[in-house]
């Protein structure tokens, strides 16, 4: 396994070219939920951008990530001095919430719950209102169109959003080929049955079955999953992965990119559970995105 390289100094301090966070509500049946949209430096309508998703934790809410209009956070500066420094390419980068409610946002009981359904909003609901909004591969918001386009988007997410982001593997893979879970597993009770008590195993064998349900083989998807040595979420995560390597063929196991395997796994030292790594993890994974 490969050490992560360390976050240069000032990246989470804001650039000299800094992009915009701006506010995009849209309708989930006859709610408005509303989610934070980063636009890259130089935002251009007519220029072609790859999207990443990203999904905050159980007691988080949709600032966790870029912040909001006026208080952009350090994670926002983090993605300005990449793209500034040329580590990735320019990208819009989404952060929604699974709560319907903003009274919901920090009751973990109800995590589960909103995590488990938000597939269906993610299809029916975010992508559509994003990426028929601003300027991405897709043409058009049509299902067909969302498919085609799917090597353009990825899904990361912390704690409860990185079991969002198997979940979305697990439901949406026919949307997204890139996926980063950050600080959390795959709850098997929630792939298939909710009552079901769920263990790493029948979790990996679940992992394993989804490219061919989708039609897709192992060359059709590629994740790259992190975490730190300290973290809540360290032990589960490591029973995953070797469940992974043991009972899931279709993962393919590379410390490179996506041309070598189709799963990367790396693991911080002296990391806990906390937004903190989250500079540092995205600087070691999305430059591996979209090559």
């Amino acid at each position: 396994m490969k050490k992560f390289t360390p976050l240069p100094d000032r990246y989470t301090e804001p650039a000299k070219q800094a992009g915009k966070v701006i506010r995009l509500e849209y309708k989930k049946g006859d709610f408005t939920k509303h989610c934070f949209v980063y636009l890259p430096y130089g935002y251009d309508e007519n220029k072609k951008y790859n999207v990443l998703y990203t999904l905050h934790g159980g007691e988080g809410n949709l600032e966790a990530y870029l912040g909001n209009e006026t208080e952009p956070s350090p994670i926002k500066h983090c993605f300005d001095n990449m793209i500034e420094n040329g580590d990735i390419e320019p990208i819009i980068v989404v952060s929604p919430t699974y709560y319907d409610q903003v009274s919901f946002a920090g009751q973990v009981a109800k995590a589960a719950d909103a995590v488990f359904a938000f597939n269906k909003e993610i299809r029916e609901n975010l992508i559509p209102a994003v990426e028929g909004t601003f300027s991405t591969y897709a043409e058009s918001t049509d299902e067909e169109e969302i498919v085609k386009t799917r090597k353009h988007r990825a899904f990361s997410g912390f704690s409860m959003g990185s079991l969002a982001t198997w979940y979305t593997y697990i439901n949406n893979l026919d949307e997204f080929f890139y996926f980063m879970p950050f600080s959390g597993d795959c709850w098997v009770n929630g792939a298939r049955d909710k009552n079901i008590e769920g263990n790493a195993e029948a979790a990996a064998i679940i992992l394993n079955e989804i490219p061919e349900k989708f039609g897709y083989s192992s060359k059709d998807f590629f994740i790259h999953a992190v975490t730190g040595d300290k973290d809540i979420a360290y032990g589960p995560m490591c029973n995953l992965i070797d469940a992974l390597q043991k009972n899931a063929p279709a993962f393919v196991f590379t410390d490179e990119g996506e041309n070598e395997g189709n799963i990367r796994w790396q693991v911080q030292e002296e990391a806990y559970h906390s937004y903190e790594y989250a500079p540092l993890y995205f600087y070691n994974v999305l430059p591996g995105f979209w090559k």
